[in-house]
């Protein structure tokens, strides 16, 4: 007789609840309630559910919702904080039978976040999860994913805005107040600037929106995978107008080669970054550099690169004991880039090159297509060989003194042709050697001719793929040589005419072969018929 109350004790529990659950399965008013209840327990705000809301039964309990909106705090002068094409997620059946809801593994899709700063400075976030009844746990016991979602940045003191396209965030779980682990994959700014961009970490919520990233790893790539950054550090995010993220702590690794860089980002009418660099060493191909500055010049409007210079300001100075190991070695290099709406200058400060002390500036517009890149170059030559050899020239000549050259880079085709450096400059030497001045021997000459001189000055004119030398004039004892030479830079043939001026008269040359081997051929002295 016990066993059977038991038995029908237990019967009559299944069949109310499985007719309590029938109920609110079938009253989709019902669930919304429930629902929309649930989360503003736990975070303070109210919800919306515009759109048909479906439980699924297999596999697994779990309600799907479209067109969710999440209203801003009661007050507030500005858009919903998120609106999402739909919420799917799982749920307990005892709970719903208990008339709540006890949800887990969450996923958003299609969101639309809008963090926006009213008039009065007040922030969307602001209060979100602080007022909720005592004893709640986490609003969900599993993570939280966003798929396919645009997060847009606002102040109502200021025309632009800020985007962040996101293929996915992953959130492990949600406990306002509480740190969670974070996971970013998608983009930002439009177009793309990036390949693909990735960020993990452990996000701690502060007060009034505000929030810490720690432990942060970010993973970036773009252009097709020529450059590829790893930046970890703690970040600190303010949603205060003007919306701001500090990064502290942080270590950043470019293409293999390690910074430690501290920054700043701060939203506004044109989003600025603010950042310092640092490194004992740099290992690069100086010259290749140079050259893959040039070619911004032929890059599509849309490539990533200059998608990003286009879309911040920024202020960057990036100091380094050593630049490269061979070839152009940068002794105490430091780089100052500012851009502004478009317009970027880089400057390296005066640092020491093999044979010289150098300093240099490129300016870049990029507000039309091709953007266009001009660049000053400054030395104080102490060796002129030494100089040459780090240029991968042979050292030819010697001297010390200075050197200007005004360059322009000059787009190429991308396949074929890459873009180089063009321009025109200034160079004088003195207390210097020409071995080519030996050659210079003439047959009216009695003693051989040195190849020391005491002052050379020319006029430089840089093509793609040659160097001409023009109003060339070089002071020696007993003698001057005058005239103007030019060389390929790929096979380094020379070619030019020469006038040699000494006491025993006048005598003209032609030069042929190399920069290593030299050749003069003397040429009849032409006189003008007597009038």
């Amino acid at each position: 007789m016990r066993n059977a109350v038991v038995v029908f004790a237990a019967a009559t529990i299944m069949v109310l609840g499985i007719v309590g659950s029938s109920v609110i399965f079938l009253d989709e008013q019902r669930l919304k309630l429930l629902v929309a209840q649930h989360v503003e327990n736990h975070t303070g705000r109210r919800i919306e559910i515009q759109g048909p809301l479906r439980l699924r039964l297999f596999p697994g309990l779990r309600l799907t919702a479209e067109q969710v909106i999440m209203l801003p705090p009661e007050g507030f002068d500005g858009p919903e904080l998120f609106r999402a094409e739909q919420v799917d997620m799982r749920v307990r059946l005892l709970a719903l039978v208990r008339g709540r809801v006890d949800a887990s593994d969450v996923r958003l899709s299609g969101a639309r976040i809008n963090l926006h700063t009213d008039p009065s400075g007040r922030s969307n976030l602001e209060g979100l999860g602080r007022d909720r009844p005592p004893g709640l746990s986490d609003w969900t016991s599993g993570p939280i994913s966003l798929e396919h979602a645009v997060v847009s940045f606002t102040d109502a003191g200021r025309a632009g805005r800020e985007i962040l396209e996101m293929d996915r965030i992953d959130l492990a779980g949600v406990t306002p107040g509480s740190p969670v682990e974070f996971r970013f994959r998608g983009n930002m700014e439009e177009p793309a600037a990036f390949d693909s961009l990735e960020v993990d970490g452990l996000l701690v919520p502060g007060n009034n929106g505000n929030a810490r990233l720690s432990n942060m790893r970010l993973l970036a790539v773009m252009d097709g995978g020529r450059y590829q950054a790893e930046l970890r550090g703690n970040v600190s995010y303010s949603s205060q107008p003007p919306m701001s993220l500090d990064l502290d702590g942080g270590m950043l690794m470019l293409n293999q080669h390690r910074f430690l860089v501290e920054g700043a980002y701060l939203s506004g009418d044109r989003p600025y970054l603010s950042a310092s660099l640092a490194s004992d060493f740099f290992d690069v191909d100086v010259l290749a550099l140079v050259g893959k500055l040039a070619e911004l010049s032929q890059l599509p409007a849309e490539s990533g690169v200059l998608t990003a210079l286009r879309g911040f300001d920024f202020d960057v100075v990036a100091e380094v004991s050593k630049v490269a190991e061979l070839g152009m070695v940068l002794e105490g290099a430091r780089v100052e880039a500012a851009g502004r709406s478009g317009l970027v200058a880089l400057e390296l400060d005066q640092t020491s090159v093999p044979g010289a002390e150098l300093a240099a500036s490129i300016a870049l517009d990029l507000r039309h297509q091709p953007a266009q890149v001009d660049s000053l170059v400054t030395a104080d030559v102490s060796s002129a060989a030494a100089l040459l050899r780090a240029l991968r020239l042979p050292p030819f000549l010697d001297g010390q003194g200075d050197l200007l050259l005004e360059l322009a880079a000059v787009s190429g085709d991308l396949i074929d042709q890459p873009a180089s450096w063009a321009g025109h400059g200034t160079v004088e030497l003195w207390g210097g050697e020409w071995p080519l001045l030996e050659g210079l021997e003439g047959a009216q000459a009695s003693d051989p001719v040195s190849q020391q001189f005491d002052l050379l000055r020319a006029e430089l004119s840089l093509l793609p793929g040659s160097l001409e030398v023009g109003s060339l004039s070089v002071v020696s004892p007993g003698r001057v040589v005058s005239g103007n030479a030019g060389f390929q830079l790929e096979d380094q043939g020379l070619r030019g005419q020469l006038q040699v001026h000494s006491d025993e008269g006048l005598e003209q040359l032609e030069l042929a072969g190399s920069l290593i081997h030299p050749q003069l051929t003397r040429l009849p002295l032409l006189v003008p018929p007597e009038q």
